[in-house]
């Protein structure tokens, strides 16, 4: 009789443990329809600072910089602000323009494109000047740049990376060119001349950087790699799947191939990591090179998909591809016009994952899939959340003219 007593009161208690995301709290800031933001789970988490534009117009996009710095681009400025405190470190004038993404360099340094005065020379060839925004507040103008350029749907497209000395590399009409950190052309490769072939620099697939020094071209089935002062470290000829469909190749910063391949509807897709070794690739299967190198690794053996047409989370096993848990919205958020977007998924350091929909609120889930905090929001015209987190405590994101710090609380 005692022992069933004991069950029963055990049974009770856990049935009525408070749900964590049923404590909340409203923000002072204010969506489009001019409702409070709503903080789910504030026993865990609470706002640690916000700034906030006076013009309700006003639109931000964040980019992370090296050590603790964070990037904030406007309409009107370029901000850098301490990601830490919320304070603002400098800021410059800087237009915002609209499908211009900027670039990060291996050191930390802010590049962008100018439109205003673009001149479209050929039909793949087009000159802009290239802003070069050091951490220390510097800015330089690379003027007249010749982009050597592709066009699809409107939108022209180059090939440009920052590498770990702080030069700006850029495919342009004359060939690779490599420019330092005050201008100056540092060097400039029309061949990538190799001990078994030379290679047309304009010709190639693909153009990165990674932390260790090296510079990266794919052509076809060949990837070579420069150092920062334009010599060939290696050619190697590697078979590898090419379909740009549905294939995605690059190399990242830890200096890996990355082939992300995805489904025949694009609703989901693979992610797999390989070493370039002499011998040839080698899939990379060793947890710490894969929580490193994937930037959607849940940091547990496994990476996130977002599937836009049925919008799910997916935490996908790296070496079996199976799924391990799935997040959905509700049948009341959908129901409610409210729909995920893949673009805006994001990981921490710990495997934390964050996403958002379209009318500005923000999920975050535990790489277990549990909820860790919501940061609601009700906003009338689609405002999709820009978000970048910083640690495993920290998250800094946007919603139109608001920028918020949203911090685990350590007891």
């Amino acid at each position: 009789m005692s022992m069933l007593c004991l069950i029963v009161v055990i049974c009770t208690a856990a049935t009525t443990q408070k749900d964590p995301l049923s404590i909340t709290q409203k923000l002072a800031i204010k969506d489009d329809r001019g409702e409070n933001w709503l903080l789910k789970n504030t026993k865990e988490y609470k706002m640690k600072w916000s700034l906030s534009d006076e013009s309700p117009y006003q639109h931000y996009e964040l980019s992370q910089g090296p050590n603790g710095l964070l990037f904030a681009q406007n309409f009107k400025e370029l901000i850098a602000i301490n990601a830490d405190t919320g304070e603002t470190v400098w800021k410059i004038p800087s237009k915002y323009q609209f499908g211009v993404v900027p670039t990060i360099g291996s050191d930390g340094s802010y590049y962008k494109f100018s439109l205003e005065n673009a001149k479209q020379l050929s039909p793949n060839i087009l000159q802009t000047d290239i802003s070069r925004f050091g951490v220390d507040g510097t800015k330089t103008v690379f003027s007249s740049i010749k982009l050597h350029v592709t066009k699809e749907r409107s939108i022209h497209s180059s090939q440009q990376v920052g590498d770990s000395a702080g030069n700006f590399i850029v495919l342009t009409d004359k060939g690779l060119l490599s420019i330092k950190p005050d201008g100056s052309t540092n060097w400039l490769l029309d061949k990538i001349k190799t001990s078994k072939a030379s290679f047309n620099s304009k010709t190639t697939d693909g153009l990165f950087s990674d932390s260790k020094g090296n510079i990266f071209m794919i052509f076809s089935n060949t990837i070579v790699s420069l150092s920062t002062k334009g010599k060939v470290n290696w050619a190697r000829e590697y078979s590898f799947t090419k379909d740009y469909n549905h294939v995605v190749t690059s190399i990242t910063t830890g200096g890996f191939l990355l082939q992300q391949t995805s489904a025949k509807d694009y609703s989901s897709y693979e992610s797999k990591l390989y070493d370039m070794t002499a011998k040839g690739l080698i899939l990379v299967k060793e947890a710490s090179i894969i929580n490193k190198n994937l930037g959607n690794s849940d940091q547990n053996g496994g990476y996130y998909n977002l599937i836009d047409n049925t919008n799910t989370v997916i935490d996908r096993d790296y070496i079996t591809g199976k799924t391990k848990w799935s997040y959905s919205l509700s049948k009341y958020e959908r129901q409610a016009g409210l729909s995920l977007y893949s673009g805006d998924l994001r990981v921490d350091p710990q495997g934390n994952v964050f996403f958002g929909n379209n009318a500005g609120t923000v999920y975050s889930l535990d790489n277990k899939g549990k909820p860790r905090f919501i940061l609601a929001m009700k906003n009338a015209i689609i405002a999709n959340a820009n978000i970048l987190p910083i640690n495993g405590n920290s998250v800094i994101l946007t919603v139109n003219s608001h920028i918020v710090c949203i911090e685990k609380i350590v007891k």
